[in-house]
């Protein structure tokens, strides 16, 4: 009988776990992107600022090291997990951190904004809206709570059939099984430099996202996925792709723009929310 990997067609992929459903951030409440684990942190203020700025101007080993320094964040930040209260050392911290979804960590910083003063959040305006020309107020506040917001309700596991197969030890290499990425995953090695190059970002998610290959649960590292075996060829860029849509859809988490209306218009605007310089320092928080 033809197997389903067999009747997924070259270059598809298909949902094998962990159906994608969209909510908002306010709806979703204090919880983790996948199998909304209960999480709870401490409130935004000063002393909270200054212990993070204090500890990053105190180490060296995190400049240029977003991974670490955000995991760092979010590991201080947090007072509990799992409904367990979060151990006193950093390496425990950060034991716990390892097993969080990217989208967690990459959308704490919203979801604690969000809590902190129930949903109400100031954005700069100014530059006139893009359909009317009509200037926007110079402040506005907007609803982190509407945020919109993917999450599963289990792993999300996706399979993906390769375009060209792919010689990997002596396995022929037909289909390869992705789950999500997570902190664990490469994350906590990302430079500066690296976060802000797509590709290289994306190299280090899909190896530490694969759980099978042609069916069979198997785990591999960067090294590994770039290996040429003797007499085989490169996994194929179109392939490298494939998979970096495949985990894509596995990761979730809140959206990084907030919608509104323009107040003369009421055209539908988004606004790209990006974090100032200084997040993790002094000014940051």
């Amino acid at each position: 009988m033809e197997t389903e990997s067999a009747a997924l067609e070259r270059g598809e992929w298909q949902r094998v776990s962990g159906k994608r459903r969209k909510t908002t951030l306010g709806k979703h409440g204090r919880r983790t992107v996948v199998a909304g684990r209960p999480l709870d942190f401490e409130p935004l203020g000063l002393p909270f600022r200054r212990r993070m700025g204090e500890m990053v101007d105190s180490r060296s080993d995190l400049d240029g090291h977003f991974g670490m320094r955000l995991a760092l964040y979010v590991a201080h930040a947090l007072t509990s997990l799992d409904g367990q209260k979060m151990p006193e050392g950093e390496a425990e911290k950060l034991t716990l951190i390892r097993t969080l979804s990217v989208a967690d960590v990459m959308g704490f910083g919203y979801l604690r904004l969000a809590h902190e003063d129930e949903g109400r959040f100031r954005i700069n305006g100014g530059d006139p809206c893009p359909k009317c020309k009509g200037k926007l107020p110079k402040k506005m506040l907007v609803d982190l709570f509407d945020l919109p917001m993917v999450v599963f309700d289990e792993e999300p596991r996706v399979r993906y059939r390769l375009v060209r197969d792919w010689k990997f030890r002596d396995l022929k290499v037909e289909t390869i099984t992705v789950g999500y990425p997570t902190v664990a995953t490469g994350f906590l090695k990302l430079t500066d430099e690296m976060f802000n190059r797509t590709s290289r970002r994306s190299m280090e998610w899909i190896a530490g996202s694969i759980v099978e290959i042609n069916d069979t649960p198997m785990s591999l590292t960067l090294d590994e996925l770039c290996s040429v075996s003797e007499g085989g060829r490169p996994l194929s860029d179109i392939d490298f792709e494939g998979l970096d849509e495949a985990v894509d859809e596995n990761i979730g988490g809140p959206a990084h723009a907030i919608r509104y209306d323009c107040p003369k218009c009421k055209s539908d605007l988004a606004l790209r929310l990006n974090w100032p310089t200084g997040f993790f320092g002094r000014s940051g928080g």
